[in-house]
């Protein structure tokens, strides 16, 4: 049996999750599982700063193409969070090409 994909099959997010910096010298994160293709993944928050990271496979025992990231956010006065999302999130591959970005939506 293998992972479950999401039901949109334009999409390379199967779930993302945030927890906000709740104080100075404190940190937040931004974490999820993607689709295989998926190899970086680069955070713009909203003051311009890009946070990347590479993808890893999830573990074995899962027996699922996904991978999965973790990008630590710093406190900086902005919040984020899942009621803050970033300003924008891109999924790369591993020939540098953006397979699907997310932008966050208005309030």
């Amino acid at each position: 049996m293998r992972g479950r994909v999401p039901s949109d099959p334009s999409s390379c997010v199967v779930v993302v999750h945030g927890i906000p910096a709740t104080s100075k010298g404190r940190c937040g994160l931004l974490a999820g599982l993607v689709l295989a293709a998926v190899s970086r993944v680069e955070v713009q928050l909203h003051d311009g700063t890009i946070l990347s990271t590479d993808t890893l496979p999830v573990p074995a025992t899962l027996n699922a193409d996904l991978r999965t990231f973790v990008i630590l956010t710093p406190f900086d006065g902005q919040p984020s969070g899942p009621s803050y999302p970033p300003a924008a999130v891109e999924l790369v591959a591993s020939d540098g090409r953006v397979l699907q970005r997310l932008t966050r939506r208005p309030r």
